[in-house]
């Protein structure tokens, strides 16, 4: 709300109940100057997409591991999810850390705001959608349980609704082996999604940025600067680029399995790498286990 309240516009604007929460936030923040400039400070404009990231996702982050009075951010608990996912580089910023850690206290202000109408709407909003949000987990996880045939290092995948965020965007967050997905809905391909990353990050990081050997002349360097999934300056968002293409090719072979070339020509139009016997070789035999087989020869073909 605190973002909603600085200017964030990316919620679902068709939907009249977000708007009317939105408006009635930026009219209680008229005269919160401090809470405008604080979360006003999210707004990056460093990515074409979404202006709002990282610190956008950076700060539902933060906002996870702090104490329910709002007098504590776990920094070391937070620095350890950001290592985890690692989908930017701002938290090793000393000026990024210093603005994330006086989130307790804004979160303090905040709540001192009447809210009490605009959570109301939002319980609503969720209570006449929470039935079929269900049903969506639930073949989310039939189709995971087909796919998990040896263990994974997460032992709980959780999906938490934020209708206030960008209906495109999914945020993640690592606690231990429990991995909790905020989306404004439980996409099965997003919850997918999250979950793979974690299998394809922790064999690609054996890699160091220095010893990759990239496949740049596959990809589209324009469009993944605009994802901000690169920066020619930064050796560590090569391998961010790689991780989210195989990420994405993956889902697509477990969700669109009977329209796959159509997928990989789509992904290729955006500007992703898709190694094709990679993919021809997991949708012969899409499980776990092929899948960990197959990104340790990749990790292993992608060393100079």
């Amino acid at each position: 709300m605190g973002l909603l309240g600085a200017g964030y516009e990316l919620f679902d604007r068709s939907n009249p109940v977000l708007c009317c929460i939105a408006q009635a936030l930026k009219r209680k923040f008229i005269d919160k100057n401090q809470l405008r400039e604080y979360f006003g400070k999210a707004r990056t404009n460093e990515n074409a997409i979404n202006p709002y990231w990282p610190r956008g996702s950076g700060i539902v982050g933060a906002a996870f591991f702090t104490d329910p009075a709002l007098e504590v951010l776990d920094l070391s608990a937070y620095l350890s999810h950001e290592s985890a996912t690692a989908s930017h580089s701002a938290w090793k910023n000393r000026e990024y850390l210093d603005w994330i850690g006086q989130l307790p206290t804004h979160l303090r202000l905040l709540n001192e705001i009447d809210l009490v109408e605009q959570h109301r709407l939002l319980d609503s909003e969720y209570q006449s959608v929470k039935g079929n949000y269900e049903d969506l987990i639930r073949v989310s996880e039939e189709l995971l349980s087909g796919f998990l045939d040896v263990p994974i290092e997460v032992d709980n995948l959780n999906f938490i609704p934020n209708f206030l965020q960008a209906p495109e965007l999914t945020d993640v967050i690592r606690e231990g082996k429990t991995v909790h997905v905020i989306a404004t809905k439980p996409r099965t391909e997003s919850l997918i999604h999250e979950l793979i990353h974690c299998v394809i990050h922790d064999e690609l990081t054996r890699i160091p940025p220095s010893k990759l050997k990239a496949p740049l002349t596959d990809l589209d360097l324009d469009s993944m600067a605009a994802y901000g999934y690169y920066c020619k300056y930064k050796d560590e968002t090569t391998l961010r680029v790689i991780e989210e293409s195989l990420v994405r090719l993956v889902v697509a072979v477990l969700s669109t399995p009977d329209d796959l070339d159509s997928a990989m020509l789509g992904l290729r139009e955006e500007g992703f790498w898709c190694p094709e016997a990679f993919v021809n070789q997991f949708a012969d035999q899409p499980k776990l286990s092929k899948l960990k087989e197959l990104i340790g020869k990749l990790a292993a073909d992608l060393r100079k």
